[in-house]
């Protein structure tokens, strides 16, 4: 159901009409359940035999738990501290996915992804060919909207900016004391799970804001800072 409420309810009232093919040929919804199925499974191969024995266990929390933070729905059925670590930088990138547009799913959402790739692509062509005229095209339709190569990299440029100085503060704000319980030496990580989690809207993050532990031990201003 996390994964369904992950779509575009757009999709949903196609496929409810019975327009099947439109709803598994939309480009967003193909990579968005590419990027689901890839990252289930390369955490199930992670944590199968080196957290849970068992085939179905494994599949069960890996396909949980990625499915739960991709879409920002922020549940938590296990400890994913306690798994290794390509599992948890799995889950990190989830964080900056999102789910589809015109879902209930926060986060960048997978069409800016998208967009963002084929402008890049478009814009490195044209530094090397700068003759070739070639529009940008989304589903095999050109996007008529001719301001949204400038809007997408400024956005993601912007999300950058946020991003990287939302941690500086963090981490210049933050005592050591916020790490009592755990390991200091892991803050610059667990700082920067923290604004990703908050800025896509996620729930848990890694290390200090785990899926078992809470923001309650940062400071006024971290908090103020995470709110915002």
């Amino acid at each position: 159901f996390m994964f369904v409420a992950g779509i575009n309810f757009s999709l949903h009232y196609k496929l409810a009409h019975g327009n099947v093919r439109r709803f598994f040929r939309d480009p967003e919804f193909r990579v968005y359940a590419a990027f689901v199925f890839a990252f289930v499974f390369l955490v199930f191969a992670d944590v199968y035999g080196t957290v849970y024995p068992r085939v179905l266990e494994a599949l069960r929390y890996a396909s949980f738990q990625v499915v739960s933070i991709l879409t920002t729905t922020g549940f938590a059925t296990a400890d994913f501290e306690q798994w290794p670590a390509l599992s948890q930088v799995i889950l990190f990138c989830c964080m900056f996915l999102g789910s589809m547009a015109g879902s209930t799913g926060g986060g960048i959402k997978v069409i800016r992804h998208l967009l963002f790739v084929r402008i890049l692509r478009l814009e490195l062509e044209q530094a090397f060919h700068p003759r070739v005229v070639r529009p940008l095209r989304l589903g095999g339709e050109p996007v008529e909207d001719q301001s949204l190569r400038k809007n997408i990299l400024v956005y993601f440029g912007l999300v950058g900016v946020i991003f990287v100085a939302s941690w500086l503060f963090v981490l210049g704000v933050e005592p050591v004391t916020t790490w009592a319980n755990h390991d200091v030496e892991h803050k610059m990580i667990d700082s920067i799970s923290c604004v990703a989690t908050t800025m896509n809207n996620v729930g848990p993050g890694l290390g200090v804001v785990g899926a078992r532990q809470n923001f309650g031990s940062f400071s006024v201003p971290s908090k103020l800072l995470f709110t915002w």
